[in-house]
């Protein structure tokens, strides 16, 4: 797992949060906005919440 995507894909859920809401945004919308595909997204993070406590750390 490359430390670069997974501080790529915590800054696209910052950016999605602040225009849409956190509870709005989903797993299909942060794997969109990078280019990936949704279970590429679960390589790096297990689930949503995982990544919302990736942002706080």
């Amino acid at each position: 797992m490359s430390i670069n995507r997974k501080e790529e894909i915590v800054q696209i859920t910052l950016e999605l949060a602040a225009e849409k809401g956190l509870a709005n945004v989903s797993m299909c919308m942060i794997a969109d906005k990078i280019g990936i595909k949704k279970p590429s997204l679960y390589k790096h993070f297990a689930s949503k919440e995982e990544i919302v406590e990736a942002m706080y750390e």
